[in-house]
């Protein structure tokens, strides 16, 4: 549908995937356009979503049941109050008998990461990004909640860098989220997934 070319390169060093990112613009107009990963990441209830301390508030995409509000609500972050008036511990994952869902965003840290802890397995899996090319940090948090029904209900977490806190090219573009490229031109950024014990 625009005219770009998406170029994505992945490498293994030192225990972290590498993965860089090019897109550019082969066409002949000015063209607009929006990234955003999603790596999904499966989790046991009780795991933990580690956001460095500069995290204190995310704004709500979507939230199955507005259990958190409506889309474009601003609440507290680790800890939130649902709309019942009860609260709720966002950085503990729960079971996917929950049935909730919930997409939020944040500005970027400016520490440049994310983290899960898998506490039943040990492990820590580190998301590193550059805040400077990729200023949005949105998070999927699924525990059943979907697909709707009850086959293949997920139950994950997505740490995801972003140039747009939101999932929709028109709205980046209403919004001015949008990063926009001349003819011929490339942008770049970067990511990075490591594993590692926790100590």
């Amino acid at each position: 549908v625009l005219p770009l070319r998406f170029e994505r390169t992945l490498r293994v060093d030192d225990g972290a995937l590498h993965i860089a990112y090019r897109v550019e613009n082969v066409g002949e107009s000015e063209a607009p356009y929006a990234w955003s990963a999603h790596p999904l990441f499966s989790v046991d209830e009780g795991d933990a979503i580690v956001l460095p301390a500069s995290v204190k508030k995310v704004s709500v995409e979507g939230s199955a049941g507005e259990r958190l509000g409506a889309k474009g609500s601003v609440i507290n972050w680790p800890v939130a109050e649902l709309r019942n008036g009860e609260r709720a511990e966002l950085s503990i994952t729960g079971n996917i008998s929950d049935n909730t869902g919930d997409k939020l965003y944040t500005a970027a840290p400016h520490e440049g990461w994310a983290e899960i802890e898998r506490r039943r397995a040990g492990l820590r899996i580190r998301v590193g990004f550059d805040p400077e090319l990729s200023p949005w940090l949105g998070l999927w948090l699924c525990y059943g909640g979907w697909p709707e029904g009850q086959v293949n209900r997920q139950q994950c977490v997505a740490l995801e860098p972003c140039t747009a806190p939101g999932d929709s090219l028109a709205e980046a573009l209403e919004k001015g989220w949008a990063r926009v490229l001349a003819p011929r031109q490339s942008a770049f950024w970067r990511m990075t997934i490591a594993v590692s014990e926790i100590s």
